[in-house]
């Protein structure tokens, strides 16, 4: 029975046939080229993907060493601030104790001139 329709088919039949036989293997070709390029894909995306996680680990990372240069900042900060207070008090006690030698100064200075005056006199 199929050696009797390949023999009553005629050569557009044939031409047809051989034509859709092309068409067919074509579009699988194409099939082929298309499931090749999405696994190219694929593999191109989870590429991105770790590498982006790379990434973000590093940020991540970064960010923690921020966080911990920022608390030491503000540590001294204050050892810096408790440093300048500490320096304005001697400031302050220095004038304060130069003030007051001084007015002991000119205290003993005057005492002399009145011994000095009492003798001449």
């Amino acid at each position: 029975l199929g050696v009797g329709l390949a023999a009553s088919r005629g050569p557009d039949e044939e031409k047809a046939l051989g034509d859709a036989y092309n068409r067919i293997r074509s579009g699988s070709r194409r099939l082929d080229d298309s499931r090749r390029t999405l696994l190219e894909s694929e593999e191109l995306g989870l590429n991105v993907m770790c590498d982006l996680q790379g990434q973000r680990e590093t940020i991540l990372r970064t960010k923690g060493h921020l966080n911990d240069v920022d608390g030491n900042l503000d540590v001294s900060k204050k050892i810096l601030n408790g440093l300048l207070s500490r320096m304005q008090s001697n400031n302050a006690m220095v004038w304060g104790l130069a003030i007051v030698l001084f007015i002991i100064l000119v205290f003993v200075i005057y005492l002399k001139i009145q011994k000095v005056m009492a003798t001449l006199r």
